[in-house]
């Protein structure tokens, strides 16, 4: 009986390792598709690493033209400055030319009204002088009257001056 017991105890030994074992290949299946499912993912990690690694080369190489563009648009930003700067000083000069020719304007608008009185006053000197030569005209013209009167007068007092000496020259001959 002993050879039996032995027996049986072997084969529940045998059972327990066969179930055992099967729980163990089981376990070894799942682990199997445990490693198969990640070797996939590390697959599909490594793909993406290498997409990463292609996005980040693009990245950089992108990052490489906005440097350039950047310092392309920086040294255009400065001759930009540089022009502003120059138009602004030849603002600054055309403003200050601005000015002096608004002093000359100023000036000469001074001159201009000055002359302008002038002339004014001018012309009533010469109104009124116009006025006085006709004035003195108009006198002249009877002065003239006056003097040819005056003379024609004269005139006929020598004629009778004369005729009335002749006659006392004769009569005390």
């Amino acid at each position: 009986m002993e050879l039996q017991d032995e027996l049986v105890r072997s084969k529940r030994v045998l059972d327990e390792k066969f179930f055992e074992s099967g729980k163990l290949r089981d376990e070894s299946n799942a682990r199997g598709d445990q490693v198969v499912d990640l070797r996939a993912q590390v697959a599909e990690l490594e793909r993406d690493i290498d997409l990463v690694k292609s996005q980040r080369a693009d990245m950089f190489r992108e990052i490489q033209r906005l440097r350039d563009v950047l310092d392309m648009k920086s040294r255009e930003a400065i001759d930009q400055v540089e022009r502003t700067k120059a138009l602004e000083f030849d603002l600054q000069k055309v403003g200050a030319r601005i000015v002096e020719t608004d002093k000359v304007v100023e000036d000469r608008t001074y001159a201009i009204k000055n002359k302008t009185i002038a002339l004014d006053d001018a012309e009533r000197e010469i109104a009124r002088l116009k006025d006085i030569n006709t004035g003195t005209s108009v006198e002249i013209g009877a002065l003239r009257k006056d003097v040819d009167r005056v003379s024609t007068d004269c005139y006929d007092l020598r004629k009778h001056i004369e005729g009335v000496e002749c006659r006392n020259v004769d009569t005390s001959a």
